[in-house]
């Protein structure tokens, strides 16, 4: 996914990782390479205490009730816990309430008590950083998940523009 950042102002930059992140770190480099500085990085908490945990399913696996539904909104991705070990992306098409309809169904068996968690890093890159306009910048991730893999990830920043 590439982002586009005004010259001269802060902007904001989202990554979704293939497995569950339990921190992040990014760096942002000028599109000739040179390192213009670490970024802050956050990971999306949902839910309370991080986690939402799943109370009922309906019969099409695509409908769930949770118990708190704070920060899931319709568009996001968020990473699914099973009980049964396997965990997954999954795309969120509507909320209402505590009520949760996935866009299309999970790559496994789907049950009360398993748990939602944030997918999305997100950091801001300050204003300090963007003082010259340009094409091709990026962010460098380094992902660590909850297994304490780590993975590298790059965003592309099309252009920034003032």
């Amino acid at each position: 996914m590439a982002f586009e950042i005004v010259q001269n102002a802060a902007g904001g930059v989202d990554e979704y990782p293939l497995t569950r992140p339990a921190s992040a770190t990014g760096k942002f480099y000028s599109p000739g390479g040179s390192d213009k500085g670490s970024l802050t990085v956050s990971v999306e908490s949902v839910g309370s205490g991080g986690t939402s945990t799943i109370a009922s399913v309906d019969s099409t696996q695509t409908v769930l009730v949770v118990d708190d539904a704070t920060n899931i909104v319709a568009g996001g991705r968020y990473w699914l816990t099973s009980q049964n070990g396997w965990g997954a992306s999954i795309l969120v098409s509507k909320v209402n309430g505590t009520t949760v309809t996935l866009e299309s169904g999970a790559p496994g068996s789907v049950q009360a008590n398993d748990t939602i968690h944030g997918l999305k890093v997100s950091a801001t890159v300050p204003a300090s950083m963007t003082t010259d306009r340009g094409m091709f910048y990026r962010i460098e991730w380094s992902v660590t998940d909850t297994d304490a893999d780590v993975r590298s990830y790059q965003t592309l920043l099309s252009r920034l523009w003032r």
